[in-house]
């Protein structure tokens, strides 16, 4: 069983990058169970949504993109 920080870890990791089968499964056992756990990952995704929408609106270079020395999207 994850505790609550390795669920908040894989949540996290959960909108960079494709969890493993066996992630996904023990993340989503988790979440079943733990209220405060589902909240923060729809908190999460509201703020990653947020983030993309505004960004989408903005003229903003991707963090840590040092080709783009501050050119924002055309």
């Amino acid at each position: 069983m994850l505790s609550c920080r390795q669920a908040t870890e894989f949540i996290s990791q959960a909108l960079d990058r494709a969890l493993t089968m066996r992630e996904h499964s023990a993340l989503l056992v988790h979440l079943a169970i733990c209220k405060g756990c589902r909240a923060t990952s729809g908190h999460m995704q509201f703020l990653r949504r947020a983030a993309l929408a505004w960004r989408g609106k903005h003229s903003v270079p991707p963090p840590n993109d040092e080709h783009s020395h501050g050119h924002g999207k055309d």
